[in-house]
């Protein structure tokens, strides 16, 4: 259900000014190939990410029976994309993104063996450009948004045929395209706008792919998947260290708010209490000495018409609560309590000594 939600908040935001997803009957298309591929890999789900390419391979699909015979759009942009998630690049759109991580340190990491490329990075960092802005952009869509159509359909024919170790080449490919401006550049503003322009239609499809095929050609796939493996722990303990401050955050967030409800319910019994304790203070004090000296009475056999008890009582309407407020305003209220007590106990145990005797 998470991953149906996202996708319908998705759907609208893929591709909108294609004429193929401004109908519903596009949009239907692709809600059907994405709900399919997170139907059959359910441990996977769905990234942001998954849609532009299934969008992607939906539209450059044709139509039946032209070449796929009985195999319809849908299916083929389906099975494609299964291709992609589960074989190519199977560790890209997880949760973690784990595999792009790893990809873009891979890629970093080659530059910095590349005379050239090494410099770039330099430049980069002085500029205070980290490239992981792009790479991970580049790696996660396959370039589908950073170069011209023409262009990006190449480089996938590469990618099906030839496997990850392509989007590893187009980014080597595209830093070294871009080594001579990168160069010269002094802002980051400058450094920006390079790498944001790739998709524009005065590059050179057959140059940039003959500069994805010569870095193909020097990328060994044993050295590689090396590299991809010393990498990996690293940034599996980073992902950890993440989790784990994401978990810290999140107990403190809850501790927090049990603390605020906390005192909130404190704040509100405090309330309630300071509005009632005035009212039973003073009664339930009067109230206990009314009933001790009663009980007195009755067992002296004393009439409660007697003078001793009418004389106590008419003593008692005078206990100096008020006056121990208005004459005590400066004590605390404890203080005053304790004063009003003691004076009610004296009344109490003189009468208790007149009745006894």
């Amino acid at each position: 259900e998470k991953a149906a939600h996202q996708i319908e908040l998705d759907l609208h935001r893929t591709f909108p000014e294609h004429t193929e997803f401004q109908s519903e009957q596009g949009r239907e298309a692709l809600r059907r190939v994405l709900i399919t591929h997170c139907r059959r890999n359910p441990e996977l789900g769905y990234t942001q990410g998954l849609n532009f390419i299934a969008a992607f391979l939906l539209v450059q699909m044709p139509e039946q029976g032209a070449i796929l015979g009985e195999t319809s759009r849908e299916e083929a942009a389906f099975w494609l994309l299964c291709a992609l998630t589960e074989r190519i690049v199977p560790t890209y759109f997880t949760s973690s993104l784990q595999g792009v991580l790893v990809d873009n340190q891979v890629a970093v990491t080659l530059m910095r063996h590349q005379p050239p490329l090494s410099q770039v990075l330099q430049v980069l960092e002085r500029n205070d450009v980290d490239v992981s802005l792009f790479s991970t952009q580049w790696l996660l869509l396959g370039f589908i948004s950073a170069l011209p159509t023409e262009t990006t359909l190449r480089l996938w024919d590469l990618i099906f045929v030839s496997g990850s170790r392509v989007l590893l080449a187009a980014s080597l490919a595209t830093m070294k395209m871009l080594t001579d401006p990168l160069l010269e550049s002094e802002s980051f503003e400058q450094c920006y706008s390079l790498l944001k322009s790739l998709h524009c239609p005065s590059l050179d499809c057959d140059r940039y792919i003959r500069l994805v095929l010569k870095e193909l050609h020097h990328l060994n796939p044993q050295k590689l998947k090396q590299l991809r493996r010393d990498i990996e722990p690293q940034i599996v303990q980073q992902l950890e260290e993440q989790q784990a401050a994401r978990k810290r955050y999140a107990a403190l967030h809850r501790r927090d708010a049990a603390n605020r409800a906390h005192r909130n319910h404190n704040e509100v019994q405090r309330a309630q209490t300071k509005r009632t304790r005035p009212l039973l203070r003073v009664p339930s004090v009067l109230i206990a000495s009314v009933v001790l000296v009663i009980a007195v009475a009755f067992a002296a056999n004393i009439p409660f018409s007697s003078p001793s008890i009418a004389a106590w009582l008419a003593g008692t309407r005078q206990v100096p609560w008020a006056r121990t407020h208005c004459h005590l305003a400066s004590v605390g209220k404890a203080q005053q309590r304790r004063v009003g007590l003691r004076v009610v106990g004296k009344r109490v145990r003189r009468f208790i000594v007149e009745v006894l005797s």
